[in-house]
């Protein structure tokens, strides 16, 4: 058996955390891994009820899996994911849909762990959202 490590196909690739795109999903990740630790420490953070609290800690848990996974993606130098597919579009509008609607629900539960938490969510729909509309609009400042 002959297993060899190699990183010639594999290249860092770091400045792409200086573009919009990488620094949102660098706030994406904080402000769900936070929203989603205060879910599962505070007692009283929920999103309303049952359904709810399955449905909030749900899309928050899948967040916290896509998209480091696309960060991943994008460091390795694979942006044709970003380019050239409609992939991390159509994840980054469900995204941003389903974190109003939770954040929605969680202020709207009225207990002071909720709240930061609801706010945390619609903070990161909002850059969500960013991060989906800066794919449409290009800015040339020459």
């Amino acid at each position: 058996m002959n297993c060899q490590c190699s990183t010639d196909g594999c290249s860092i690739n770091a400045p792409y955390m200086r573009t919009f795109s990488g620094m949102c999903k660098f706030f994406e990740i904080t402000l769900v891994a936070s929203a989603f630790g205060i879910y599962r420490i505070a007692d009283k953070a929920s999103f309303g009820g049952g359904h709810a609290n399955v449905f909030g800690g749900g899309v928050m848990v899948a967040a916290l899996i896509i998209t480091p996974l696309l960060l991943l993606c994008y460091f390795c130098g694979r942006l044709d994911v970003q380019s050239t597919t409609v992939l991390e579009p159509a994840i980054n509008s469900v995204l941003c849909l389903f974190f109003f609607i939770a954040g929605s629900y969680a202020i709207g539960s009225h207990y002071f762990f909720s709240v930061i938490m609801g706010a945390l969510l619609v903070s990161a729909a909002i850059v969500y959202l960013a991060d989906n509309m800066q794919r449409y609009i290009r800015c040339d400042y020459n």
